[in-house]
Parts: structure tokens; sequence; C-alpha cells
């Protein structure tokens, strides 16, 4: 019985935990190098090709892709063009964003953006590309010969991404797919589950030569029966219960993410301030204002590119919100509502509430689900696993 335990420990939870943690963290650092992007400069002519022979930079360029030789792709959009070395690089492709169209004045996550992960695919896998895919970039950046190049580095690699859609849409698409669907069901988790159901079911059949081991028997095999058994009834009900429970954990988690971008480049917190002041990467000033009125925002010059951010946390916002934090740039004549920012990754937008004491909610709301969804598993499978145990030991007794 220890054996058999042991090995459901060991194949079962240790492996696909350790591969669920590393999966975590992988896109948890991509989330990071995303936002981390945000904060750097635009790459222009003047950053760079004014410079002396060697200079070194951290920029991020939005453009289309030219040309591929080997390892180097050159990009170009309406200011420049440069080339980009992404030899032990990484390419993200976001999900297509087909109806941005549809979703209006209000961000409908849920429907308008889809519900899948991008795609992570190493360089050397990538034999083609059309010419004029949009492509993001940012990391290390180098004068050499006259020219400029992106070349990452095995402590501070290139981050690559591959979209649709508006430059606009990049970020928030980013961080709201850039997240495992189920951790469990990592690159580790096949092999394991296979190697354990084996084990389990060999350690089984020895077991029951000897008549006084029929019960640790029995139990190795239901062991090894595991990974099918939740898809049995009545355990298939938990089963779903608890993807829905999931399903909405990742999606709260998706939601506090996006309700912290804004404040990413406020230093101190928001709580209480009418108004902040802050500088983007490009000089330009970025500001927050606190307002009581939503309905006071009816000009059309104001609402172009303006989108409210809710989250589901609030079913009637007129009822629950008494203030909304209106992000911008700094109007020229220094009065009036924010503006639509020259930055295509600074957001021009309204959250209904204050975001950070939001996002810590969607946190707390998240982690709840999140154990609601493993003891809901947990059930299901427990509840299978003594229904086939009983089963089995009536057969061999």
């Amino acid at each position: 019985m220890m054996i058999a335990s042991f090995l459901v420990l060991l194949f079962f939870v240790v492996i696909p935990g350790l591969g669920a943690f590393y999966t975590r963290s992988q896109w948890r650092r991509f989330r990071r190098s995303i936002v981390d992007a945000s904060l750097i400069p635009v790459i222009s002519y003047q950053k760079i090709f004014t410079k002396q022979e060697g200079y070194e930079d951290e920029f991020r360029f939005i453009g289309s892709l030219e040309a591929i030789q080997g390892d180097y792709i050159w990009l170009r959009n309406e200011d420049l063009s440069l080339s980009a070395d992404l030899k032990r690089s990484h390419v993200y492709v976001l999900p297509s964003y087909s109806y941005p169209e549809e979703e209006g004045f209000v961000e409908q996550n849920r429907e308008t953006l889809p519900d899948e992960m991008p795609h992570k695919i190493a360089w050397n896998r990538i034999f083609s590309l059309p010419e004029g895919t949009k492509m993001f970039i940012s990391g290390p950046f180098r004068t050499e010969h006259g020219k400029g190049m992106f070349r990452g580095t095995k402590t501070n690699p290139l981050t690559v991404v591959i979209y649709d859609g508006a430059e606009r849409t990049i970020l928030r698409r980013s961080i709201w797919g850039g997240r495992q669907r189920n951790e469990y069901w990592n690159f580790l988790t096949p092999g394991s589950l296979a190697a354990g159901s084996f084990s389990l079911f060999i350690l089984g059949y020895i077991l029951l030569r000897s008549p006084y081991l029929v019960l640790p028997a029995i139990f190795s095999f239901t062991a090894s029966l595991i990974p099918v058994l939740i898809f049995a009834p009545p355990g298939i009900l938990f089963f779903i219960l608890y993807r829905n429970l999931w399903r909405r954990s990742r999606f709260l988690r998706a939601e506090r993410d996006l309700l912290q971008l804004p404040l990413r480049y406020f230093q101190k917190p928001l709580s209480g301030t009418p108004t902040a002041e802050t500088f983007l990467p490009d000089g330009s000033m970025y500001c927050m204002y606190r307002i009581q009125n939503i309905d006071l925002i009816d000009s059309p010059e104001v609402k172009e590119n303006l989108k409210i951010r809710t989250v589901s946390l609030i079913q009637h916002l007129h009822d629950k919100v008494n203030d909304y934090y209106m992000f911008g740039s700094l109007p020229e004549q220094g009065s009036g509502f924010p503006v639509t920012p020259e930055d295509p990754m600074a957001e021009y937008l309204i959250i209904p509430g204050n975001p950070e004491e939001l996002s810590l909610e969607c946190a707390h709301q998240a982690r709840k689900f999140e154990i609601q969804a493993i003891l809901a598993y947990s059930l299901g499978l427990g509840g299978n696993f003594i229904l086939v145990f009983v089963m089995l030991r009536l057969f061999f007794t």
C-alpha cells in the first residue's frame, strides 16, 4: 500500500505539479516581459542613428516583416527600417482578433477576446512568414556599422510577438490570453500519467499473486485508473463543476491583471487622490482623473479610442460605483478630460471604481474559485475511486 501510494503521489501529483509551477511561471514571465516592454521607449531614428558606433540600449518597435535570412529578420514601419537577430528566441503568436468593431464603448473581454493562449514557437521551428506580417519586438538594441539591430542575450532575451488587428490591442490581448488554461495539464503530465498507470498496474499484477495481498493489489489496480476515473459517472458531474470553477478563476485573474495595467506608470497608490500625473516613456504626461459622473463624457473627440474597463464583480455600474478613474494623456491646454496617448501601449480608458481595490478583490475571488475547483475535482475523483475499489473487491473475492 505504501509503494502504491508513493507511486500515486509521485506520478499523479508531484511531477505534474512541478510542470504546473513551471508552466505558470513561464506565462507569468511572458506577461511581465510585455508590461516591461511598455515601459521602455519606442525606437526612433533620432534616438539611435545619431549615436556613436556600439551604442546600446533597450527599445521597442512595432512594424511589419520585410524579409527573413536565417536567424535575421528585417522590419519596417512608417519611420525606419531595422533588423533583429532571433537566434535562440521564441516567438509568441497572439490569437486572432476578429471582432473589435462589435465591442463598442465598453470592453467585452469574454466576448471579444478568444479563449486561447498565444502560441509559443521557437524561432528555429519557423521556416517562413509572409511579407507584411505584423510584429512587435522589444529588448536590447545595438548600432553596428551604421545600422541598428535588436539582439537578445541569455539573461535578457528579446520579446517577439506576431499579431493582427490594431497596435493598441497588443498589450490587452497579451495580458488577457497569456496564461495556461489548466496548469495541471502541461508538458510533463501525459508521460507522467502514462508511467504512473503502467507502474501501478504492474505492481497490482505482482501483488495479486499472493492471496494475502489482494487488497493492496486491488488498490493498485484502482489507482492505475486515476487518470480516467473522473470521466465516469457520477464523478463527471464534479469534473464539469471543476472546469467551470477553474475557468471562472482564470477569468478573474485576467481581469485582475487588466485592472493593474494603467497603474504601472504611477509610483504611489491612487486611493483618495483626485488627480495624478506621471511621465510616459516618450516623455509625454500621463494622468489619472477621478470623476463622479461618467455621463459628463459626451464629447465625440474625448470618446474616440476611449474604453470602459469593467469587471464581472460589478453587475450594475451606476448602482454600485461612486467614482470613475479615467486614464489618458494630459491635454495640451492643461485642462479638461484626458486624451488618447500617442504611445499605443499607454491605455486610454475609464475604470468604474478604484482599480487597486478591484484588482485585490479579483485576486481574492480567483483564489476562492481555485480552492472550490480543487475540492470539486477531489470529490469526484475520490467518489469514483471508492466505487471502483468496491467493485473490484467484490470481483476478486
